[in-house]
């Protein structure tokens, strides 16, 4: 699926890892991954937004 791979190039990439507890998961983790997919993956508004939800 489209939306794992990215986050888990996001992970490997912010933090060194494959994998993340969902309870370090807070606003600040997900402005970053959000920008991540507008810069790093060129995401459109529309399909980060899809992404975020999935997550």
């Amino acid at each position: 699926m489209t939306s794992e791979k990215h986050l888990t190039d996001f992970l490997r990439k912010k933090y060194t890892q494959d994998d993340i507890q969902i309870s370090e998961l807070n606003y600040a983790f997900i402005n970053n991954f959000e920008h991540y997919l507008r810069a790093d993956c060129k995401c459109r508004d529309f399909s980060a937004a899809k992404y975020i939800k999935h997550l």
